[in-house]
């Protein structure tokens, strides 16, 4: 029996139109809003309270002034319980290198208003923090400042590392305006951060043989190195050896009774990992090679140091590449 469908009731024909009505108000709404969209605004929420710089200080971006820059907003700063607000999925890079305090800032040149760029100011506490920070985020490509810091400038991004404080600036675009900027910018936060006697990790940077060393490369990892957790505090750079590559890595620890368990202890992680130990015929005593998927690990212990080869694509080139560490090394040779 076939169905009738029952007429359309007034108060019907009016609500459908109330809702109508509705939908295009809160389409009109969004269009404006779209319209006034600023993207130097979207997604920066007010960040909580963060550990404010001392006047005059490195941290005191508010007090900072740069001839040819004005300032987008006011600086914002943040603490260990609150960097993960601003720079969220890396808070723990900094943390595990030392983080003390943040302060950050962004600044346009008044020719050009939608030109911007923020600069990140990382108090790590200690030289060795900060180095870690900068080796870490630091672009292979790029070019070296002239300074009178390590200063590292790659694209939109300009890297400055001094005494405890890594800085980060990053550029909405590369212009001459906004790269000239980031420099005069650089010039006047470094008179407000004084100079140290010797750059981090000098002395064990200079551990590292030259021979195809990619001193780029040259970096210190400071928690789970090589996916391990309980190495940490590790320097490590890249070398090509005859065609092969390599990483050398170096590690200081307390005494040399710390630095040959922690040794031992790796090449445990490693075999529980899968790797499979090589043959010690014509090693020096102590020291441990291993197989692991295609590549050789090389790990042993020279006087308070924890030295080794990881991932070189050969065991010709982990034991030429050991050997030459072994030889830079203080302590009692094996």
């Amino acid at each position: 029996m076939p169905t009738t469908q029952a007429p359309t009731s007034r108060a019907q024909t009016l609500s459908g139109a109330v809702i109508l009505l509705v939908l295009l108000v809160v389409a009109l709404g969004i269009l404006y809003k779209q319209a006034l969209y600023d993207p130097l605004s979207w997604g920066r929420p007010t960040p909580p309270p963060g550990a404010a710089g001392p006047a005059g200080g490195p941290l005191d971006l508010a007090g900072l002034q740069v001839p040819g820059l004005a300032p987008l907003g006011p600086p914002e700063s943040f603490n260990a319980q609150t960097l993960s607000d601003k720079i969220n999925g890396k808070a723990e890079l900094y943390l595990s290198a030392g983080f003390k305090a943040l302060a950050t800032r962004r600044y346009h040149p008044p020719s050009d208003p939608q030109a911007w760029f923020e600069a990140f100011v990382f108090d790590q506490g200690q030289e060795q923090g900060a180095f870690s920070a900068f080796s870490t985020q630091r672009r292979n490509q790029g070019q070296a400042l002239d300074l009178g810091a390590v200063a590292h400038l790659s694209g939109t991004s300009l890297f400055i590392l001094r005494g405890p404080y890594y800085v980060e600036v990053i550029a909405s675009g590369d212009t001459p305006a906004l790269q000239e900027g980031m420099r005069a910018w650089a010039k006047a936060w470094l008179a407000l951060a004084p100079a140290p006697a010797k750059e981090a990790g000098q002395r064990e940077l200079d551990l590292f043989p030259a021979e195809g060393l990619d001193r780029a490369s040259l970096s210190l990892l400071s928690a789970n190195v090589f996916g391990w957790d309980k190495l940490d505090q590790v320097y490590a750079g890249s070398y090509q050896l005859k065609g092969q590559e390599a990483t050398g890595f170096i590690s200081r620890r307390a005494d040399a009774s710390q630095a040959k368990a922690l040794a031992d202890a790796y090449v445990e992680f490693l075999l529980g990992a899968g790797g499979r130990e090589e043959p010690g015929q014509g090693l020096p005593p102590g020291w441990r090679l291993l197989n692991i998927m295609g590549t050789y690990e090389l790990v042993f212990s020279q006087g308070a140091y924890l030295a080794g080869v990881h991932a070189a694509e050969d065991r010709q080139t982990a034991l030429d590449l050991g050997l030459a560490i072994h030889e830079r090394l203080p302590g009692d040779k094996p």
